[in-house]
C-alpha cells in the first residue's frame, strides 16, 4: 500500500497536469472551430451586404408628387432620389384628365439627374376630374434597362 501510494504522489501530479493540458487544447480546437463557422457566417452577410450597396448605388429611384400651385392649376413633380442618373425617362398619364388626350399624354425627358433635380408637368384639374389618376413611368438607369412602374397620384 505504501508502494502504491508512493508511486501516485510521484505520479499523480504530472497525470493530472498532462490531462488538463489535453483538456485544454480540446476545448481551445473545439471553440475555434465555432468561432471560425461564424466567422465565415459573418464574411458572407457582409459580401452580400456589399453587392447590395453596390446595386442600389447604380439604381434610380423615381418618386411623382402632385403639388398645387393655384386653384385648379397643379404641379406633377418627378424626382430622382437614386444615387444613379435616370435615363430615358417616359411619363404616361393612363387615366383621362382634363387637358390630356390620347396620344398628348406622354413627357419624355432624356435624363434625370439624382439627389434634388426635379421635373414638372402642368396639369389642370375641373370638377369633372377623379381625385386620382393613374401614371406610368419607364426609365433606364446603370442597374436595369427599361425600369418601369405605376403609380396611382391624388391631388393635393
Amino acid at each position: 500500500m505504501n508502494e502504491f501510494l508512493k508511486t501516485f504522489l510521484e505520479w499523480g501530479g504530472l497525470t493530472t497536469g498532462c490531462l488538463g493540458i489535453a483538456g485544454s487544447i480540446f476545448v481551445y480546437f473545439h471553440s475555434d472551430r465555432k468561432l471560425k463557422a461564424q466567422q465565415k457566417v459573418l464574411n458572407e452577410l457582409q459580401l452580400e451586404l456589399l453587392s447590395e450597396e453596390r446595386a442600389d448605388k447604380k439604381k434610380a429611384h423615381l418618386n411623382v408628387t402632385c403639388q398645387k400651385r393655384g386653384p385648379g392649376s397643379y404641379d406633377l413633380v418627378i424626382a430622382n432620389s437614386g444615387k444613379s442618373t435616370a435615363n430615358n425617362v417616359s411619363i404616361k398619364i393612363l387615366t383621362p384628365i382634363f387637358g390630356i388626350t390620347p396620344g398628348n399624354d406622354t413627357q419624355d425627358y432624356q435624363s434625370i439627374a439624382p439627389q434634388g433635380v426635379r421635373r414638372n408637368i402642368r396639369l389642370h384639374k375641373t370638377t369633372s376630374d377623379p381625385d386620382e389618376f393613374e401614371i406610368e413611368i419607364s426609365w433606364d438607369d446603370e442597374f436595369k434597362i427599361n425600369n418601369t412602374k405605376k403609380m396611382v397620384i391624388g391631388y393635393n
